[in-house]
């Protein structure tokens, strides 16, 4: 009887080993697996070269539907009207520091002017030789920071965001009187796509620009929608 009792736990403790081998060979096997229970740390590309220095272009698409050819002084005797518009479009500079792979900060220097004659006419209106030429420029201080979220095959994505100071000035007075005036601006690049290698990059960008202080000093309104760059990287 002993020797039965025996025999039956051997047989009872052999498949308890056989069956429990499998469960601990899968639960050593998850243990070890970095999916289960270690996430991996994601490993950015390089920075090669960390200042970025770049020239471009904006459009003026804003400031071409807002001021164009009108009357300015009404009549009997004649008026003065407003003609002969000339728009200088965005000039800007701009240098970068780039932190890390994603991340980016500088400053930007940005110019536009419009420029339009001021001609009298008479009573029968008969445009006779022009007062002057008047104008006024938007200059646009900003820092700003950059946000870069794919780079490979020497094509770059990124987002920024710029705010500073913007300051219009120029031959004509606003309403309170000011030939020369502040407001804060906002730089919006809503999608930035550059091509290049590590030391000449072309830019293009979508976005917008805006400075106004209230509703009668709109100085920038969704201006410069798109710009066009060129840079180098050192």
């Amino acid at each position: 009887m002993k020797i039965e009792w025996h025999n039956i736990s051997c047989v009872v403790l052999l498949a308890g080993l056989i069956w429990t081998t499998p469960i601990a060979a899968q639960s050593d096997s998850n243990a070890n697996s970095p999916t289960q229970h270690h996430k991996e740390k994601k490993v950015y590309p390089p920075v090669n070269q960390r200042n970025e220095l770049r020239v471009g272009w904006g459009d003026m698409m804003f400031e071409t539907l807002v001021w164009h050819e009108k009357t300015l002084l009404p009549g009997i005797n004649g008026d003065v009207i407003a003609k002969n518009y000339r728009y200088t479009q965005h000039w800007f500079a701009e240098y970068l520091y780039r932190v890390n792979f994603w991340f980016g900060v500088g400053g930007m220097l940005d110019y536009g002017g419009v420029y339009w004659d001021k001609v009298p006419r008479d009573a029968a209106g008969n445009e006779l030789e022009k007062l002057y030429t008047a104008w006024f420029a938007n200059i646009s201080l900003m820092p700003l920071i950059r946000f870069t979220y794919y780079e490979q095959n020497f094509v770059r994505l990124y987002s920024g965001l710029g705010f500073g100071l913007n300051i219009n000035t120029g031959t004509e007075q606003d309403y309170k009187g000011r030939e020369t005036a502040c407001a804060p601006v906002l730089n919006l690049t809503l999608l930035g796509v550059s091509v290049g290698n590590d030391h000449i990059f072309g830019s293009v960008e979508l976005g917008g620009m805006f400075s106004l202080a209230n509703k009668q000093e709109i100085y920038l309104l969704d201006s410069r929608i798109f710009t066009a760059s060129f840079g180098v990287r050192f």
